[in-house]
């Protein structure tokens, strides 16, 4: 049986992050970064990718690209990911075992605030989508479609007007009329010019003409 292949696309990329053991929550205000040990468990490369259709957070090696941690995020789900209260450059993920299912939350850190502003602004248009793609469903099923009606109704007709070419006119030719010599001193040919001497009686010849004949 065939595996289907898994098409992912990369959305963010940080190169540099920090992975903590942390305490659990101590107030319902939310996790402290003050709170963590000041060593990381894991540092390395976060990918925010999706993966036919899931979006996820993954944790992985810089150079072999070895899978440490995912955070799978789901809009059904429990929050995947948490701002800490008292700083811009922590975050809490909820990680998520593949093969048991299990989870466990863990810290994050960025050295870099500008890695730190990348990583929240990609957080935040991803849940926006979530609600727009929420919005849009809710809308749609609230103003079901109408249906339009395009049959004839009983006693309706159409009608079409098809323009026809006119057949052409057959045009009787008009008879041919003899061409006719005046009796004049001299005789203009067809093209205007005189061409000789009419003769003086039916025994003289003509003279030829001094120009030719088309």
């Amino acid at each position: 049986m065939d595996v289907e292949e898994a098409i992912e696309r990369v959305l963010t990329v940080i190169n540099q992050c920090f992975a903590f053991k942390i305490p659990p929550q101590s107030s319902a205000a939310g996790h402290r970064a003050d709170s963590w040990p000041k060593d990381p468990v894991w540092s390395g490369r976060l990918v925010i990718s999706e993966i036919n259709g899931e979006t996820q957070v993954q944790l992985r090696d810089p150079k072999t690209g070895t899978l440490f941690a995912a955070c799978p995020i789901s809009k059904d789900g429990p929050p995947a990911v948490q701002k800490v209260v008292d700083s811009s450059r922590y975050f809490v993920l909820r990680i998520v075992d593949a093969k048991s299912g299990r989870h466990a939350f863990i810290g994050i850190a960025f050295e870099d605030r500008n890695d730190a502003f990348d990583f929240n602004v990609a957080i935040d248009d991803h849940q926006n989508e979530i609600k727009r793609e929420e919005n849009a469903v809710a809308e749609a099923s609230s103003k079901p479609a109408i249906a339009k009606d395009y049959s004839l109704k009983e006693g309706q007709t159409i009608k079409i007007t098809i323009n026809k070419k006119p057949k052409d006119v057959e045009a009787s030719p008009a008879p041919v009329q003899p061409l006719s010599i005046a009796s004049t001193s001299k005789n203009a040919d067809l093209l205007g010019f005189s061409s000789f001497d009419a003769p003086s009686s039916s025994t003289q010849q003509a003279a030829p003409s001094s120009w030719e004949t088309f």
